[in-house]
């Protein structure tokens, strides 16, 4: 073994303990989860609506593009410029985060006005973090386009609430709890008991109920 070649082991041990360590060690503990998920799933596509700060944003895209032998495709909804904390310049963010992501774009706004316009090029996410902030801001109207984003496997799930949007009566489909290889990972940021920040998990029965509420209704025939 050369130098080198024991060097890049030695990094990649390394960087290998500090995933575990995150994953199954780290506090506050209930952001394990979120960590256990970038360690044991490939997730190509990250999108995040919000951005609490860059320290957080970094980590799990570098976890995934360890776990995956490639970087990710990344993608943010933020204020930035327009922040009223000033915190979180444009610029500055896409300097530090060009090298972190493969197509990166970063979206300036709300994203009640920027989810009906870039939905659809958001297609097939991994995985979709919010901020707190940012989840209590959605209106019903920005959450009708967040279905078209997930994975087919969370869409599977989402049919009965487009049957009964649609008034075409009863899906055949149950509701299933497990969330599969073909499913999106959501998370949102919140606090535990003692205060600290933490990413707990957004179920598919949560955002069933959101989506529907933004959901256009048919006019009377």
């Amino acid at each position: 073994m050369t130098s080198s070649t024991r060097q890049l082991w030695i990094l990649a041990a390394m960087r290998a303990l500090r995933h575990f360590y995150l994953a199954y060690l780290a506090k506050p503990a209930g952001d394990r989860v979120l960590y256990r998920t970038l360690r044991q799933h490939c997730c190509q596509s990250i999108v995040e609506i919000g951005i609490g700060s860059i320290e957080r944003t970094e980590r799990p895209l570098k976890m995934a593009a360890h776990r995956n032998g490639a970087l990710p495709r990344y993608a943010a909804i933020d204020g930035f410029d327009l922040r009223a904390d000033a915190a979180l310049p444009l610029k500055d963010s896409f300097k530090r985060l060009r090298s972190k992501a493969e197509k990166l774009r970063l979206l300036p706004g709300d994203p009640g006005a920027v989810l009906p316009q870039a939905a659809n090029d958001l297609l097939g996410v991994d995985l979709l973090l919010f901020t707190a902030d940012a989840f209590a801001s959605m209106t019903p109207t920005a959450w009708f386009f967040v279905p078209r984003m997930l994975k087919d496997g969370t869409l599977d799930q989402l049919e009965p609430v487009r049957a009964k949007s649609n008034r075409r009566g009863k899906s055949q489909r149950s509701d299933k709890s497990k969330i599969t290889a073909a499913e999106t990972r959501i998370f949102v940021e919140d606090r535990d008991k003692d205060g600290a920040l933490i990413h707990r998990p957004v179920s598919i029965d949560e955002v069933k109920l959101l989506a529907a509420g933004g959901m256009p209704r048919r006019a009377a025939a």
